[in-house]
């Protein structure tokens, strides 16, 4: 089995352009597609991620038009990415993917979800927004210029621990641990993409979070998913703020979604959280399906959706340190967790926010003073049940 480490580059052609894949894993079973986030490439994901979820199933990782050891240019829309992505599944023969978007890449996610609904069996949303449309916040821009003015190794690293990570010196540690295992997982591992690239991907963001073109976007059509969805963020995430994963949740009221949320991290949460965020992906992924996940059961119940026995949840996750610049998973059966949560604009101590696997509810505008770890949104109520070659 082809590891993260070892995969080998290969490459199919699709419409004149060069595409540059790896296929890891399990050499059977529905496939995992990821998609990587501003100016990453295929060399850019973490092995101590990818590799867990690739014990359990194939993994496909693609280089998009213009990314890492792809050809053509960089599309300026998103749908220019989604539409690449489904032509090289296509052409690989793929009818039928479980979907992973990161940042920018969750982006593009939720375009190819809405776009091709029959390709995509399950959704991952990690640390990504909407479009724009009621309540999304607009992240302040200094974080991302940091990284899109990056041009040394030494600058790329220290915009990853600034704005991927809290200040904390356990998330700066993480991130530290992080930077390592991906910088030298691979011999053959190449830069993050160009200036000119970059500004190319910064323009396709802009037009999606652009209102006047929200039509192409995702914000104003999250009631055509009906799949199940699975939405993670770090706690406080300066490049994509954490209030927009919540939005994101709140909207997809015709979907089975649920969202998880993770302490002292931000946009790196996924690195910094990899063993855990990876068991949760890999045990949302081979959940049973309930009917088939493709929203034919789905039915609303008291103002909640609701499917069969699945339950519409978000939840905070606890994690403490077990040694200097590692995080391990704790139980906390029987123990509460102090956080904050989102009143107007801005945190505010919460006191006891959740217990472990606990239905949380984020709240609705009628319930913004009174947050409750068993109800649904917007509700004090409980919430019911819910052919590429080598290269």
């Amino acid at each position: 089995m082809e590891t993260y480490e070892s995969a080998r580059n290969r490459v199919v052609h699709v419409g004149g352009v060069r595409f540059s894949y790896r296929r890891l894993g399990r050499p059977h079973g529905l496939p995992l597609l990821l998609l990587m986030g501003f100016r990453g490439t295929m060399d850019h994901w973490d092995p101590a991620l990818v590799n867990p979820l690739a014990a359990r199933r194939p993994v496909i990782l693609v280089d998009n038009a213009g990314v890492g050891r792809s050809g053509g240019e960089v599309p300026e829309t998103f749908a220019g990415w989604v539409r690449h992505y489904v032509d090289v599944l296509e052409a690989l023969g793929v009818k039928r993917v479980d979907l992973m978007g990161y940042s920018m890449g969750g982006c593009v996610a939720q375009l190819l979800a809405l776009a091709a609904p029959t390709l995509v069996r399950r959704l991952v949303l990690c640390g990504t927004t909407p479009s724009a449309g009621e309540g999304v916040t607009r992240a302040p821009i200094g974080p991302f210029n940091q990284l899109k003015d990056a041009v040394t190794n030494e600058e790329h690293r220290q915009a990853f621990l600034d704005t991927f990570f809290s200040r904390s010196d356990l998330s700066q540690a993480a991130g530290r641990a992080a930077w390592d295992r991906i910088a030298n997982a691979r011999a053959d591992r190449l830069p993050y993409l160009g200036s000119e690239g970059a500004r190319t991907q910064a323009v396709a963001f802009a037009k999606f979070m652009d209102p006047n073109q929200a039509s192409e976007a995702s914000f104003d059509r999250f009631h055509e998913l009906r799949l199940p969805v699975l939405i993670a963020n770090g706690s406080h995430d300066l490049l994509l703020p954490t209030e927009n994963s919540i939005i994101m949740w709140r909207n997809l009221r015709h979907a089975d979604a649920q969202l998880h949320l993770y302490p002292d991290s931000g946009h790196g949460f996924l690195y910094q959280y990899a063993d855990t965020f990876s068991a949760l992906v890999n045990e949302f992924l081979d959940r049973p399906a309930v009917g088939g996940d493709s929203g034919s059961r789905l039915r609303r119940q008291n103002g909640y959706v609701k499917h069969a026995e699945a339950s519409r949840h978000a939840q905070v996750t606890k994690v403490e340190p077990s040694d200097a610049g590692s995080r391990a998973s704790e139980s906390m059966a029987g123990k509460e967790w102090r956080g904050k949560t989102r009143h107007g604009t801005a945190w505010q101590d919460q006191g006891v926010w959740g217990q472990p696997h606990e239905q949380c509810s984020l709240g609705g505008p009628e319930d913004a003073r009174n947050r409750s770890c068993t109800g649904g949104p917007g509700s004090g109520a409980p919430a019911p049940s819910g052919g590429g070659g080598n290269e």
